[in-house]
């Protein structure tokens, strides 16, 4: 889980995996606020 600096909102992201699927990067990207 990673914890947004500025809000008060995590984001969690799968690990150890090293390829994530497209969609799951951009639910991770839309949970951050970068979308």
């Amino acid at each position: 889980m990673f914890k947004h600096p500025e809000k008060l909102q995590t984001v969690p992201v799968p690990h150890p995996k090293k390829d994530l699927p497209f969609g799951t990067v951009r639910a991770i990207k839309k949970l951050a606020g970068l979308v």
